[in-house]
């Protein structure tokens, strides 16, 4: 789900960033975009992982739930954040 998820919004979220910057603009903008890509991904997984470390180092439940349901509940969050936004960007 989450791959068909990023594939349905990358390729529109990539057009509208780029179509909105003036032409000579361009390659810095694929260059920052890319910068944007590759750090936003593994930036994420090691928010998550950390997460569930100290999770699992935790004795008390987080509101009921072991560490792995709480973290799952990270990542919901963190996908459906993303989906608001995806949502949010222009149709045209």
């Amino acid at each position: 789900m989450r791959g068909a998820g990023l594939g349905a919004t990358a390729l529109p979220a990539m057009s509208a960033a780029y179509a909105s910057v003036e032409q000579r603009n361009l390659p810095m903008a694929n260059t920052t975009l890319n910068i944007l890509q590759r750090l936003g991904g593994p930036t994420l997984t090691t928010l998550c992982a950390l997460v569930l470390a100290q999770l699992l180092g935790a004795h008390p439940a987080l509101a009921g739930l072991n560490a792995w349901a709480a973290t799952f509940l990270l990542l919901a969050v963190l996908h459906a954040v993303m989906a608001v936004t995806a949502m949010r960007l222009p149709g045209t």
